[in-house]
């Protein structure tokens, strides 16, 4: 496979060329440079607006034909993008087995996110917690769990000493 930068160049430089013998037969050597390179621009300005098109279009296409650099530059990114989808399918398969495996536990698990948001939870933290879907997604932990010593729990860095809490969803059981 050869160097598409080292075409890109060739190509450039043939363009120059051309341009230069028609100005030269022409006896307008820097208008016909200008134009050719002119062209040029184009070409390469359009191959731009291509690629700028095919990825708004959401990414799910091959990419469009081209030739020279951006033909190297489209399939790059295609390629990208097919890992990433390979890495997303890999990553969701990964969650879901996680979600199947904390859903069996007889124990209450929240998944938290930056700033303490809820992602999901299993059944028990539902029954125990009183959490409900979709409702409770994304809120803050401290705005559902309204406990003084739970919000300081959380505040504090120190996790290894539990506290002990009434559940939200039925005072007569603890957590």
């Amino acid at each position: 496979m050869s160097n598409p930068w080292f075409e890109e160049l060739w190509r450039t430089l043939g363009i120059a060329a051309v341009s230069l013998l028609v100005g030269w037969m022409f006896d307008a050597v820097a208008l016909a440079l200008l134009l050719g390179l002119g062209v040029y621009a184009a070409w390469h300005i359009r191959q731009a607006y291509r690629l700028e098109l095919w990825l708004r279009q959401g990414k799910r296409f091959h990419p469009p034909e081209a030739n020279g650099i951006w033909e190297e530059i489209f399939q790059q990114i295609y390629r990208l993008q097919q890992r990433n989808r390979r890495r997303k399918r890999k990553l969701g398969s990964m969650l879901n087995r996680f979600q199947q495996a904390t859903t069996a536990l007889p124990d209450a698990t929240v998944v938290l996110v930056d700033g303490d948001r809820i992602e999901w939870w299993n059944d028990a933290a539902e029954d125990l917690l009183g959490l409900r879907y979709p409702r409770d997604i994304g809120q803050h932990v401290g705005n559902l769990i309204r406990y003084p010593v739970f919000i300081a729990y959380m505040q504090g860095d120190n996790f290894e000493t539990p506290i002990q809490l009434p559940a939200p969803a039925n005072q007569h059981r603890s957590l």
